[in-house]
């Protein structure tokens, strides 16, 4: 066979057999290296094979045609899967990946020559070794380029001018350091991590801040300003009043991915601010319904003023409010009759229900019942009497949470 024509017959036939060999070096990634063996077997199938597939394509037609593939271009797959598993990665291990990979491919160019290519075989590594340098210069580049973006000066912008609207600051002057227009309005989203992220490097925080920024970004299609520390954070999400329903709606579907980010469940609640102005309005807003919701144990998930209106009302102090807690005060050397209340209250009134999940006979539930009348005033068998005693009992837990707190 002669030396011109070798390559371009080892090529060809290595871009059929390209998905067996982009298998081995993913399944080698993920036994050699630490930031791939984190990672499921749906992402490396679904994300990180097919930018090892790109690479491997772009590398081994260079060769072929005796070109240069694009730095740009070859920056990209690269960029993928670092996005994919950054809160992990180290510049050590971008650079194993790719001594693999390239070993890899190597070895499989050696498998497929036979006993007559050598003089072939001995021109080829020349060639294979600068395309090597690029690719190892090349994962140098994107790779702190993409810390340095960590600590950009755009970001900071981003996040003063987030600060000056949630607190009523005038904010046109930051425009343009942020590269971002104040919106007509926006819809203020709170939330809070059930769990704080685990302890790691300033630059694993940075990076997992700069993903829920990304993923805020990529579900509204624009520049979402953001507020974040380690227990959760402040969304602005651009809108105007006409489609703040439709912007609440894909908030609640959004906050799937969000846990995903943040690893741990997410309590969060929203408030449309139709104007600029309302702004920081909204803001308290979401953040009292937040404190709420919070208290009350609410299960993951968005909450809006509507969805805990009575509740948020009952959070606010006031002389009606100590009142209504009194009201309770009887029952609170009575444990066993505080916890038959709120059991008949969550069962919806079913006696039944509220037996069964006291473990108690029915007829201990009814009595029960009388002696919370007798001794409150308020019969949970008159419909005003339940109202009362549902609201104190709100009143009460928002109350024993606070002081817990």
């Amino acid at each position: 066979m002669r030396t011109e024509t070798w390559p371009t017959a080892v090529v060809d036939r290595l871009l059929t057999e390209l998905p067996e060999l982009s298998a081995r070096i993913v399944a080698r990634l993920a036994r050699d290296v630490p930031s791939f063996q984190m990672l499921p077997d749906d992402v490396l199938q679904m994300e990180i094979r097919p930018s090892v597939d790109e690479n491997l394509t772009m590398v081994f037609q260079a060769l072929r045609d005796s070109s240069e593939f694009s730095l740009e271009r070859l920056g990209d797959p690269l960029r993928r899967v670092m996005y994919r598993i950054e809160e992990n990665l180290s510049f050590v291990d971008v650079l194993q990946a790719y001594f693999i990979g390239s070993r890899m491919a190597w070895d499989w160019v050696l498998d497929n020559a036979s006993a007559h290519d050598q003089v072939a075989l001995h021109e080829l590594v020349a060639p294979m070794t600068k395309q090597m340098e690029r690719m190892f210069v090349t994962a140098a580049r994107v790779f702190f380029d993409e810390q340095e973006q960590l600590h950009s000066e755009v970001g900071q912008a981003r996040r003063d001018l987030a600060a000056a609207l949630l607190t009523g600051e005038a904010a046109d002057e930051l425009e343009t350091p942020a590269g971002v227009r104040v919106a007509e309005g926006y819809v203020v989203c709170v939330w809070h991590v059930a769990r704080p992220s685990p302890p790691g490097t300033v630059r694993s925080t940075l990076v997992r801040r700069r993903r829920v920024r990304g993923a805020f970004d990529d579900e509204f299609n624009t520049t979402v300003l953001t507020v974040l520390d380690e227990r959760g954070g402040t969304a602005l999400v651009p809108t105007v009043p006409e489609h703040a329903g439709d912007v609440l709606v894909t908030l609640r579907g959004f906050l799937a991915e969000l846990t995903g980010i943040v690893g741990a469940p997410v309590v969060a609640t929203a408030a449309v601010a139709p104007s600029v102005a309302e702004v920081p309005d909204a803001a308290r807003e979401a953040r009292e319904v937040l404190r709420v919701a919070l208290r009350l144990e609410r299960p993951p998930g968005l909450f809006l003023l509507d969805d805990l209106v009575l509740e948020v009302q009952l959070a606010r102090p006031g002389v009606a409010n100590d009142r209504l807690v009194q009201r309770l005060a009887p029952l609170r050397s009575r444990q066993e009759l505080l916890t038959t209340l709120r059991a008949v209250i969550d069962a919806k009134d079913n006696r039944r229900r509220a037996a069964s999940v006291l473990h108690v006979h029915p007829n201990t539930l009814a009595y029960r019942l009388r002696r919370i009348a007798e001794v409150t005033g308020l019969d949970p068998a008159d419909p005003e009497g339940m109202r009362v005693l549902s609201a104190a009992l709100t009143a009460h837990d928002l109350r024993e949470a606070t002081s817990s707190g």
